[in-house]
C-alpha cells in the first residue's frame, strides 16, 4: 500500500519537475502527506530530493523513461507516468 502511494505522488514530482526552476524548492499536499522538494538536472539524469510530513526523506533519479530512488531508505523503481490526453489521469508506461 505503502509502495502504491508514494508511487502516486512521484508521478506527481514527476509532472511538476519540467515546470519547476531548478533547484527552487516547491512543496505540496496529498492525501494529507506533503511533500517538499527540490528538483536538479545533471546532463539527461533529473534528481528529485525530498522530505514528506509525516514521513521521511527520498532521492529520485529519473532518466529513459524510469524512476529510481529511495523512500525511507527502500527502494523504489518504477516508469515514469504518462498523461492521457484529458491531462486528469495518470497511466504507467511500461
Amino acid at each position: 500500500m505503502t509502495k502504491l502511494l508514494f508511487a502516486a505522488a512521484a508521478a506527481t514530482l514527476a509532472f511538476a519537475t519540467p515546470a519547476m526552476a531548478q533547484d527552487a524548492v516547491t512543496s505540496f499536499t496529498q492525501d494529507g502527506v506533503s511533500y517538499t522538494y527540490t528538483t536538479k538536472k545533471v546532463g539527461e539524469l533529473t534528481v528529485i530530493e525530498g522530505r514528506t510530513a509525516p514521513g521521511g526523506e527520498f532521492r529520485l533519479e529519473v532518466r529513459d523513461g524510469r524512476v529510481r530512488g529511495t523512500m525511507n531508505s527502500m527502494p523504489v523503481s518504477f516508469a515514469v507516468p504518462v498523461r492521457k490526453a484529458s491531462g486528469s489521469q495518470i497511466a504507467s508506461a511500461n
